[in-house]
C-alpha cells in the first residue's frame, strides 16, 4: 500500500514523519475510530492498496474506503505494520 499527498499534513502534529501518520491511522482504524483515521488523510490524498484494482483519490473515497473496512471486518482483526518505507517526508509506503 501506498499514501501520499502533495502537501505537509496539518491535522496532525506538524512535525510527524509519514511512517508516524500510517501508524497512526492504522491505530485509528483497528479500534474502528474512522473520524480519528481521516485525521491523518490530507484533502488530496492518493491512497493505493494492491488488493483494490484502483487507486482511492481524494478523502471522500477514504472515508467510504474506512467506513465499509471498519464495518466489514471482524472486532479482533487488527492491521499490522511490518515494514514502511519512507519515500521522503510526506510520502510512505507499508
Amino acid at each position: 500500500m501506498r499514501i501520499e499527498s502533495r502537501r505537509h499534513h496539518q491535522n496532525i502534529v506538524p512535525t510527524a514523519s509519514a511512517d508516524d501518520v500510517v501508524r497512526e491511522m492504522y491505530a485509528a482504524i483497528n479500534v474502528r475510530d474512522v473520524e480519528r483515521a481521516l485525521q491523518c488523510v490530507d484533502d488530496d490524498i492518493v491512497y493505493e492498496d494492491f488488493n483494490f484494482p484502483e487507486k482511492f483519490v481524494g478523502k471522500a473515497a477514504v472515508r467510504k474506503l474506512f467506513e465499509e473496512s471498519c464495518s466489514g471486518i471482524p472486532d479482533e482483526m487488527d492491521f499490522v505494520i511490518d515494514r514502511a518505507t519512507t519515500n521522503g517526508p510526506e510520502d510512505t509506503s507499508v
